[in-house]
């Protein structure tokens, strides 16, 4: 057929600078998304250089408290923060290759081929989102299939990020690519490798193939068999669902999915799979309950800096994380292998530890000074113990007096700190000797009295006035009060000796 008539040369020419200004705006929103991105990746990853280095990583078992020793001048250990995660670091060369290939095959098998991201499991898990945005459903069997190579899953768990869910979770993964890139650019896989298996999540506080080995097995990481090594490596997927010891059936179907993978890429021989599937769950018997916390007995000092280094991260936050909080910190502090250096004088803790522990009676005389209330009874599982009418029981109890004592340095640190008076029985609980109230009529023989004393305005036996010294508005309701209040609320409108009213706490 013959062409067309040609347009215009005229509409030819207005079209052109359309397409232009179009291309152009295509071209702009393009580089200030990268500009963006770029700066997102800066902002949040510029101090990885300290959280992912890896060489460090074996040596943050503990964060370690520092004291100076009062005649050498020397920096001594005081108290280590145990770390939560239970972890014994081996080096490569002690685990064996069934152990580091059962891992490969079920977590990563390019692992050894790729440059810290798999682009088409990537590909494939972008492509799987937007199916799932745009139907509902996912690919295939309609279980959303996981992109995380080695490299990826030990940034995790060295940062503890696991955001999966909307735009924080896709800025995570964004974060985390960039990240895996840069840590096998800088570290051999071997270096690599190392770490993973030993920061990797097992079951409780549990953490590393070395704690697990002697958890599930009662052996180290470099004695266990094939069919042991792919047992531990079946449980980081996830701890509960595959957990030995409560879900065995569940364990050891993963378990010997894990052996053919080691089979089919060539890791052992169908001798080695059929003898290793053939093998038995040979856990040792649990000797304590995995999700325990960490018991720790901390001295009243080292309460007292964990607070304040734990407030100071929250404000500081180091390692520039959005869901930057308390627990974050707590979690650094505890497993960031810091070292602080205090001012503890660990000589004079000690004394006046054992003057409220153990000597407060000459202190503190409590014999007749209790104060009688009632209190709920609880039995010993915490719950309330009522009596056969379903009412809470109520049991008599008495209330001692307590103390707290603090000593601070000419220069102003803090020395020595004690925050109640008896054994001190709980890491991290109420500490009188920080704990903000209310000093109450406690001030008053050392502000007004010993002050007035001091001065020669008083003696014992002068006479004072107990009346009011004169009105003040109530801030609240606007009301005239008489000021000073005595607790009574009454006056004795009478003249009454010095000793007499420090007796009975006269205002």
């Amino acid at each position: 057929p013959r062409p067309g008539p040609e347009p215009p040369r005229g509409k030819r020419q207005r079209r052109r600078p359309v397409l232009r200004r179009v291309l152009l705006g295509v071209l702009c929103l393009f580089l200030a998304a990268c500009l963006s991105v770029g700066g997102y990746l800066y902002a949040s990853t510029r101090n990885d250089f300290l959280w992912l280095d890896l060489e460090q990583l074996p040596h943050r078992e503990a964060t370690i408290l520092y004291a100076q020793d009062r005649e050498t001048g020397e920096w001594v250990e005081y108290a280590r923060l145990e770390a939560t995660q239970q972890k014994i670091w081996v080096p490569l060369s002690e685990i064996p290759e069934d152990m580091q290939h059962a891992f490969v095959a079920i977590e990563d098998k390019h692992f050894y081929e790729h440059h810290g991201v798999s682009l088409t499991r990537t590909a494939y898990a972008v492509l799987n989102e937007m199916k799932k945005a745009l139907t509902g459903t996912y690919f295939g069997n309609g279980i959303k299939q996981g992109a995380s190579t080695i490299d990826q899953q030990l940034i995790k768990n060295i940062t503890g990020e696991d955001e999966s869910s909307g735009i924080e979770g896709y800025a995570r993964k964004v974060k985390e690519i960039f990240r895996a890139i840069a840590l096998d650019n800088r570290f051999s896989k071997e270096e690599i490798l190392e770490a993973y298996l030993n920061t990797i999540g097992l079951t409780g506080n549990t953490a590393g193939v070395e704690a697990g080995a002697n958890q599930y097995f009662g052996k180290s990481a470099a004695d266990v068999t094939i069919a042991e090594a792919a047992s531990i490596a079946a449980i980081t997927k996830n701890p509960s669902r595959f957990n030995p010891y409560t879900n065995p059936e569940e364990h050891l179907k993963r378990r010997d999915d894990i052996i053919l993978f080691m089979q089919q890429q060539g890791y052992i021989t169908q001798a080695e799979a059929e003898a290793a599937w053939a093998t038995p769950l040979n856990l040792v018997e649990k000797t304590t309950d995995e999700n325990a916390a960490v018991q720790t007995d901390y001295s009243w000092f080292t309460d007292y800096l964990i607070e304040e280094v734990i407030a100071d991260l929250v404000e500081a936050n180091p390692l520039n994380r959005d869901d930057w909080n308390r627990e974050a910190a707590n979690d650094y502090l505890h497993n960031g292998g810091l070292r602080i250096y205090t001012t503890v004088d660990p000589d004079l803790q000690a004394v006046m530890e054992n003057a409220l522990e153990r000597g407060y009676s000459s202190f503190f005389p409590t014999s007749g000074l209790g104060v009688a209330t009632q209190a709920t009874k609880y039995n010993e599982d915490g719950t309330i113990a009522r009596d056969e009418n379903g009412d809470p029981i109520r049991e008599d109890v008495v209330e001692t007096p307590q103390a707290a004592m603090v000593s601070v340095g000419y220069d102003g640190s803090l020395k020595a700190i004690v925050g109640g008076i008896g054994e001190k029985e709980v890491s991290r609980g109420l500490n009188r000797g920080t704990v903000p109230r209310q000093v109450g009529s406690t001030m008053k023989p050392i502000g007004a009295y010993a002050l007035a004393l001091e001065k020669n305005k008083i003696n014992w036996s002068t006479p004072l006035l107990d009346a009011p010294v004169r009105q003040l508005e109530d801030e609240k309701t606007g009301e005239l009060k008489d000021w000073p209040a005595n607790f009574s609320k009454t006056y004795a409108e009478d003249d009454i000796l010095v000793v007499d009213a420090l007796a009975q706490s006269i205002n």
